[in-house]
C-alpha cells in the first residue's frame, strides 16, 4: 500500500508541474534592471561631468531592431561606465555590473534583429539622456 501511495504522490506533482504556468522571467528580471539603471544614475551624475562626450542612444526603435539597440546600449554602457570613473568603489561596480549582466541576459532573451540596425544610426546624446533612453528600451522589450 506504501508503494501505491508514493506513485500516487509522484503522479500527482508531476501533474501539477506540467500544468503549471511558466514564470515570466522578463517581468522580474525588468524590474531588478530598472532598480539598477536608477542606482547607476546616481553614481554617473556623481561622477561624470557634462563634457562627457555624447553616446549613441537607441530611442524610437522599430520592433525589429530591438536586439541591435540593445547591444547598443550595452556597448555604450561600457563606454560610459569607462569614460566615468563608475566602477570606482566595489559598490559601484557591483551596480554596474548587476545592470550590465541583466541587459545582456535579455540581450539574449530576444530574436536577432532581421534589419540592420548599425548603432552609428542612431543619435547621440548626452549620458543623462542616454541612461533615460535605456529605461525606455528595457520596458519596451518582450
Amino acid at each position: 500500500m506504501s508503494a501505491l501511495h508514493w506513485i500516487c504522490a509522484l503522479t500527482l506533482a508531476l501533474v501539477c508541474c506540467l500544468s503549471a504556468q511558466p514564470v515570466k522571467r522578463n517581468a522580474g528580471m525588468k524590474t531588478e534592471i530598472l532598480k539598477d539603471l536608477e542606482y547607476f544614475k546616481i553614481i554617473a551624475v556623481k561622477n561624470c561631468s557634462n563634457e562627457t562626450s555624447p553616446l549613441y542612444s537607441p530611442s524610437e526603435i522599430h520592433e525589429d531592431c530591438l536586439h541591435s539597440a540593445l547591444n547598443c546600449t550595452i556597448e555604450e554602457l561600457n563606454v560610459l561606465a569607462d569614460n566615468c570613473d563608475t566602477k570606482e568603489t566595489p559598490a559601484d561596480n557591483l551596480v554596474f555590473t548587476d545592470l550590465k549582466n541583466g541587459l545582456e541576459d535579455m540581450l539574449e532573451d530576444l530574436p536577432s534583429s532581421t534589419s540592420k540596425c548599425p548603432c552609428e544610426e542612431f543619435d547621440t546624446k548626452d549620458f543623462k539622456q542616454f541612461l533615460e533612453n535605456i529605461k525606455d528600451l528595457v520596458q519596451r522589450l518582450p
